[in-house]
This record gives C-alpha cells, sequence and structure tokens, in this order.
C-alpha cells in the first residue's frame, strides 16, 4: 500500500493586511469531536501553518475509517 494522502486549498487574503494567513487544520472521524492536527494527536503538525497544504501521508490514519477536515 502506497498512497500519499495530502489535504490542500485555495489560498484566502486578507484585504489590508500584509501579514501572512494562518492556518489551522482539524479532523474527525464520523460521529466524533474534532481534534487538532498536532504532533500529539495525529503525529502531523498542520497548526498555526502558512502553507496551503497538509500532509498526512506519514500519519497513517486509522485504516478502514475515512476523516473529515475543517481547515480555518
Amino acid at each position: 500500500y502506497n498512497a500519499e494522502q495530502v489535504l490542500s486549498w485555495e489560498p484566502v487574503a486578507l484585504s489590508n493586511s500584509t501579514r501572512p494567513v494562518v492556518y489551522r487544520v482539524q479532523f474527525k472521524y464520523t460521529d466524533s469531536e474534532w481534534f487538532m492536527t498536532d504532533i500529539m494527536s495525529i503525529g502531523v503538525n498542520c497548526t498555526q501553518i502558512t502553507a496551503t497544504e497538509c500532509d498526512f501521508t506519514a500519519a497513517s490514519p486509522s485504516a478502514g475509517f475515512p476523516m473529515d477536515f475543517n481547515v480555518t
């Protein structure tokens, strides 16, 4: 089994701001609460990032359990 699992999204621009946009990615399994994507919860740090992608390949989420994602 060799597959990349990369979540990506379109960048947003804030009007009247020169600071970079900082994103936070959350995940959840069906019928669960939202969890932060940090090293402690899933092994991937996608909290307070400026990139518009998050690579979950190394995290190897629970097989057979699809995840939902939320980017804010």
